[in-house]
């Protein structure tokens, strides 16, 4: 089993509340979950500016996994409405 975490730090340049800030982070999150992620916001909560989230696949293939995930990645850093500052990934080793 392959499981692979990503990890991004983005900025909300013209959000000026934690609610707006919520407005916009949302349907980034579900649309990482419509693609199969489980994804969530896990930093920078009370910062209406910036959010840290998370996404995992895991799957039998290592390949396809990691193209998944390659593939999420470049389509947050392509959207226009976030300024991603870090986006990072890593395979997990499952114990046992």
């Amino acid at each position: 089993m392959i499981v692979i975490l990503a990890r991004a730090h983005i900025g909300f340049p013209v959000c000026s509340s934690l609610k707006e800030k919520r407005s916009r982070l949302s349907p980034i999150l579900a649309r990482l979950r419509s693609l199969g992620f489980a994804a969530s916001e896990v930093g920078d909560h009370d910062l209406w500016g910036n959010a840290e989230i998370a996404w995992v696949a895991v799957g039998q293939n290592g390949t396809i996994v990691e193209s998944s995930i390659r593939h999420s990645c470049e389509w947050l850093e392509s959207l226009g409405e976030v300024e991603v500052q870090t986006v990072w990934y890593e395979e997990l080793v499952p114990p046992g």
